[in-house]
């Protein structure tokens, strides 16, 4: 059973990268177009082709490790007739008819926009609740219903309305579903600020993703540019609490005693987070994946 569970957790994580690949704004990006500047495209290939392979090599190594080496058929050679129907689509071949290209940047402008109001209340309320403030329990919930709901937009907008247990599965397995379940096991529990950071990670980031294309992104571009490139070491980081937080809950377990369930429940879903994560996978190099697929 380990296998198939690897498999499609590895698949969803590659479709992940792909779409982020796809999205990324190579035209405004200093390091890549210093990267290109530096390279020699021999005389007489393909600079389309080459182009396409050298922006995947950069951003393999320097944004998101998950992204494959190799391009996708559909883009490597011209679909004919009904080839267009790559492997992303099929995988939402559930879904109905598709909507006019019209209808689909309303509904991917309107998803974007929600998307960034409701990790910048994260951002606020999550980091108001880190400080001994008066009220900052209530900051603290606050974060967490805003990141449940962000959470939950994000997974239907990829997966859209789930259908079959196949759809559950595949939906699961995204990060959002993770972190959901997360906040879902952590609202019982009192208010950690290590649980915090784990929320606030994935907020900066995706922040800096939907700002992209604002009128005032070039203004605080110095602010988020150094934070871009440690994504990697803040996954990580986050990676490392989130493995911590089974200690930390056992021991608040001895002053709080609902904790040790929270505990316990936390460990179940490493056991997914660490199919799914390879900042988890590295974060706990010690334990064998059977033990974590059952």
């Amino acid at each position: 059973r380990s296998t198939p569970c690897y498999a499609q957790a590895t698949q969803h994580t590659h479709t992940m990268a792909e779409e982020e690949f796809r999205a990324f704004d190579f035209e405004h990006s200093t390091e890549w177009n210093e990267y290109l500047g530096n390279v020699l495209i021999p005389p007489g290939a393909d600079v389309e082709r080459a182009t396409r392979r050298l922006k995947r090599k950069w951003f393999k190594r320097n944004i998101n490790s998950d992204l494959p080496a190799d391009e996708p058929a559909s883009e490597s050679s011209p679909p004919q007739n009904e080839a267009p129907q790559s492997a992303h689509s099929h995988a939402h071949s559930h879904a109905a008819p598709s909507p006019s290209p019209q209808q689909s940047s309303v509904k991917r402008a309107v998803v974007r926009n929600a998307l960034l109001l409701l990790n910048l209340a994260i951002l606020v309320q999550g980091v108001l609740s880190l400080f001994p403030v008066f009220g900052a329990h209530v900051f603290y919930r606050r974060a967490m219903y805003c990141a449940m709901v962000t959470y939950i937009v994000s997974a239907f907008n990829a997966f859209g309305i789930p259908r079959s247990k196949m759809d559950l599965g595949q939906m699961f397995i995204d990060a959002n579903a993770q972190y959901l379940f997360m906040c879902v096991v952590m609202i019982t529990s009192r208010p950690t600020s290590a649980f915090m950071i784990i929320i606030l990670v994935p907020a900066v980031y995706q922040t800096i993703s939907l700002i992209k294309g604002k009128f005032f992104a070039k203004y605080i571009v110095a602010v988020t540019k150094p934070v871009a490139a440690r994504r990697a070491q803040a996954f990580h980081t986050s990676a490392i609490l989130e493995v911590s937080m089974v200690v930390l809950l056992v021991v608040q377990g001895f002053s709080y005693p609902q904790s040790f369930l929270v505990a316990f429940m936390w460990a179940q879903l490493l056991r997914i987070r660490y199919l799914c994560s390879t900042d988890i996978q590295q974060g706990t190099p010690r334990i064998p994946r059977r033990a974590c697929c059952g």
